[in-house]
């Protein structure tokens, strides 16, 4: 009795595939003994990443070259003959019409032959083959080829291997396996009968939203007895004929006729007979001369040694019951150690092995190709948050979520500085950060009720304008802050505006209009913008939710107060109480925590910000807060990521964006932020900002090692040269926004 391997195999049949799926599936295995003996069975997917007629049909064309390719040629073994049916299937894609307009590599192939319990495997393009072995996935050692249509040099790695009892065989589509995740792949054929495995992952498939490419063709190894009798009966010697010797005369009482008659058909059928059996005899024996491999002889042995093992094996199983009952006793009498329950995380552990999976090949993809690395990361991302439903613990998941954030934030340019603090202020309330006309920082403290001046090179700090300084009553509490041309200005909770220039000039109250508003509590917003630098000129621009409008201040000659104000805005449609801070210089850019609207004489422009590549995956939704602008960057602050955007002023394209990491402190909570100019062009710009805790500075360099706390000074111009006029803010003589 020998022992040989049954194939089983299923695919999906034509009625079930999705409609758009140009996928053809091909199952061939010779009826013909020496066919299947020398060529073996072929298993074949042909998958196609776009979808239409013209591609099913190339697909079929592809299928149906191979299997004939492969079958006709007898020249070599079957590895050369497979690589040569595979670029016979190229060239004939090339030059026919169903080839004509698909882009290259669009293709993908993943084929099987079996041979006894021989294995070749061979994939090219987005087609994948997974070995499962002892209930484990495994996938046959090959390069990542590309499909097909490609030109002449087209490589195609064969892989061999041994196909064992038990052994089960996927061939499948790239997209089902994005789809499904592979898990479910081994689940479905170490489970189920080769056809239902396909049916089940189909239907996975179609259930989570698949589209497009759909086959995977499933193959399961068995075993299967083969008996064949090597004894034919042949006739014993020595027997002898007992009516032999009986008389050969006519039969008594027959007709004669039909005696001969019947004499006659004996001996034709006789003869037939001896042909036949000839000619069998001569069929078996050219059989016999075939190789086999021999059956191992049976045994046949007597009642008395029979029973002598059927009492062996008795003894053996009451021996086994009797440690069984034993082990179940002492389980039972001694006490047990304190077990931890047993928590079922099915969900969870394959939504972690699918981030694993995700962040290892958009790591490897990054330079390659980022826009598949982006897709994998992100898809990582997202079964990272269910792994982390699914009850993964936090320290497991940890390292996987830092590969794909390192892989994310390498293609969204996330980039983090250093940092220097300036000025703890851990005892102050600071707001309102502006850049000075001496190119040092101010800010208002809340706690003091004061207007503070801050050194950049040397952290040097001191109030310079308090409550009731000035003449007659005095200034009252600062709120808010502005800088015009040489002067600091200073709007207080009374709604006057001062002026201060210098420690030795005094704090000088800015006249206004008569027709002036009286400026509410809500005020939340002011700046100047420089219109004649040589006679100190500048606009005055408030935001004021109250009248919902931007008041506009403009100059009289002198420098010493307003000539007039009018409200900015031309229409009173917009929600002014929604805006959180302002540019201006040739136009008026108004912040809201939704986006950055762009307004020329008081009426808005056709423009806004593009949206953040990560608010798809890693950082969903922004809260923006303060803006500024250098180098034609708009710098915006996003207070619910604590990070700072970068986006091009005239498109509004997402450029970078900078955050703290490490011992940097985060920008949590920003009180205020400007950028300062570089002493070169090549060198780049100095970010001032403050938080609850200090005044930090960063120049705007990258660090790869995580943005580590430092002290050295960054680039930033000298201090302690005299103050000039403000320089950034527009040219020398120019007009206001209109």
């Amino acid at each position: 009795m020998g022992a040989r391997l049954e194939l089983k195999w299923g695919l999906v049949s034509e009625q079930d595939r999705i409609a758009n799926s140009a996928d053809t599936m091909l199952v061939e295995e010779p009826v013909t003994g020496s066919k299947s003996r020398s060529k073996g069975n072929l298993y074949l997917v042909v998958v196609s990443g776009k979808v239409g007629g013209r591609a099913r049909e190339a697909t079929a064309l592809v299928a149906a070259t191979i299997n004939r390719e492969y079958y006709y040629d007898e020249s070599a073994g079957i590895p050369i003959c497979l690589e040569k049916a595979v670029r016979a299937a190229n060239r004939k894609l090339r030059g026919s019409r169903e080839g004509n307009g698909l882009p290259p590599g669009v293709i993908g192939i993943a084929l099987a032959v079996v041979r006894q319990s021989e294995l070749y495997v061979a994939t090219i393009g987005d087609a994948e083959a997974y070995l499962v072995r002892a209930a484990r996935l495994l996938m046959p050692d090959q390069s990542q080829l590309p499909g097909i249509p490609a030109d002449d040099a087209l490589r195609v790695d064969v892989w061999r291997g041994e196909l064992a009892v038990g052994d089960s065989l996927l061939l499948v589509g790239r997209n089902l396996t994005q789809v499904v995740g592979t898990e479910e792949l081994k689940n479905a054929v170490v489970t189920l009968h080769p056809q239902s495995a396909v049916e089940h992952l189909h239907h996975l498939f179609v259930a989570a939203g698949g589209d497009g490419s759909d086959a995977v063709i499933a193959l399961e190894a068995t075993e299967i007895a083969a008996s064949r009798s090597e004894r034919r009966p042949i006739p014993e010697p020595g027997l002898v004929d007992p009516y032999a010797d009986l008389p050969r005369g006519p039969i008594p009482g027959g007709d004669s006729v039909m005696g001969a008659a019947g004499a006659a058909s004996a001996a034709a059928k006789g003869g037939a007979g001896a042909v036949s059996g000839a000619m069998t005899g001569a069929w078996d024996r050219v059989i016999d001369k075939l190789p086999r491999r021999s059956p191992s002889p049976r045994r046949v042995q007597s009642t008395m040694s029979r029973r002598e093992t059927q009492r062996r094996m008795a003894i053996a199983l009451i021996g086994f019951l009797a440690v069984l009952l034993v082990l179940g006793v002492g389980i039972a009498v001694f006490p047990r150690g304190k077990e931890d329950p047993v928590v079922l995380l099915s969900a969870g552990e394959k939504a972690y092995q699918e981030a694993q999976t995700g962040a290892t090949k958009g790591l490897s993809l990054l330079a390659g190709d980022p826009l598949k690395a982006q897709e994998s990361c992100s898809s990582a991302w997202a079964a990272i948050s269910r792994a982390r439903d699914g009850g993964v613990k936090e320290d497991v998941l940890r390292p996987v979520e830092q590969q794909i954030t390192e892989c994310l934030d390498t293609l969204y340019a996330v980039k983090h500085p250093k940092a220097q603090q300036v000025l703890p202020t851990d005892d102050m309330s600071p707001s309102q950060l502006v850049e000075g006309p001496d190119r040092n920082a101010f800010f208002i403290d809340g706690d003091t009720r004061a207007v503070w001046r801050v050194e950049l090179r040397s952290g040097d700090a001191a109030p310079v304008i308090k409550e009731r300084d000035g003449r007659g009553t005095g200034i009252g509490v600062p709120r808010l802050l502005a800088t015009g041309g040489q002067d600091l200005v200073v709007l207080d909770d009374q709604g006057n505006t001062w002026r201060w220039r210098r420690p030795n000039v005094d704090l000088a109250l800015l006249r206004q209009p008569p027709d002036a508003p009286v400026l509410g509590d809500d005020a939340k917003g002011m700046e100047a913008y420089l219109i004649d630098a040589d006679a100190n000129l500048y606009n005055l621009y408030i935001i004021d939710p109250s009248d919902n409008q931007i008041q506009r201040y403009a100059p009289e000659l002198g420098g010493s107060g307003f000539s007039d104000v009018t409200g900015y805005l031309a229409t009173d449609n917009e929600d002014v109480g929604g805006f959180q801070d302002m540019f201006v210089d040739q136009s008026l850019f108004t912040l809201s925590s939704e986006n950055l609207a762009r307004h020329f004489q008081g009426r808005v422009q056709d423009f806004e910000l593009a949206t953040p590549p990560d608010d798809a995956d890693m950082r969903p939704g922004h809260d923006y807060r303060f803006v500024t602008e250098y180098n034609d960057r708009f710098y915006v602050y996003d207070a619910k990521w604590s990070r700072v955007l970068v986006f091009d002023r005239a498109t509004g394209d997402y450029i970078e964006q900078w955050q703290t990491v490490g011992r940097v402190p985060p920008m949590k909570d920003l009180k205020g932020m400007y950028l300062v100019e570089p002493n070169r062009k090549d060198n780049p710009p100095t970010l001032v900002w403050l938080i609850a805790d200090g005044l930090y500075q960063s120049v705007l360099v990258d660090d790869p090692n995580g943005g580590v706390l430092t002290t050295p000074e960054p680039v930033e111009p000298d201090a302690s040269a005299s103050p000039e006029p403000q320089k950034t803010k527009g040219p020398k003589k120019t007009k206001a926004p209109a």
